[in-house]
């Protein structure tokens, strides 16, 4: 029984991720470029590269890659951190923020029809559920 769950919830996964990817190549991206172009944009306080490794569990050559990519399209910028100079923040140019409105506020309008399916308690629920998931797959490897 829980070979038959796991077929259908890596089916499930896939098929969310698979709408990410499409939707990244629409819009001349890579899945890995949307992710952290959303993270970027959702940043309630200035993150550094750490901070988006961290968010997207992607590795620091990848992110170097996607935010330098960033940059040299004058989508981002780096202010160094005042407490370590080590670090830098990547915040988004004028351009940088405008060009991201034209590809995540479509994006999460999109979202938010696709989860409309579920009530408020539904999608709350579904969220419990799959942090729990979450919890139970950290540290496995």
């Amino acid at each position: 029984m829980l070979k038959k769950q796991l077929a259908r919830f890596n089916h499930l996964m896939q098929g969310i991720e698979k709408f990410y990817e499409e939707y990244a190549k629409t819009v001349g991206l890579t899945y890995m470029s949307l992710t952290v172009l959303e993270i970027i944009y959702h940043a309630e306080t200035p993150c550094t590269q750490k901070g988006i490794c961290a968010l997207s569990h992607y590795n620091k050559q990848v992110v170097n890659t996607i935010v330098k990519n960033f940059a040299e399209k004058g989508y981002v910028q780096f202010t160094e951190v005042p407490e370590d100079r080590r670090n830098k923040y990547v915040l988004f140019t004028e351009s940088g923020k405008s060009y991201a409105d034209t590809i995540i506020l479509p994006l999460e309008e999109m979202e938010e029809k696709a989860l409309t399916v579920l009530s408020e308690k539904e999608r709350a629920k579904m969220l419990d559920m799959l942090e729990r998931c979450y919890e139970g797959y950290k540290g496995l490897m």
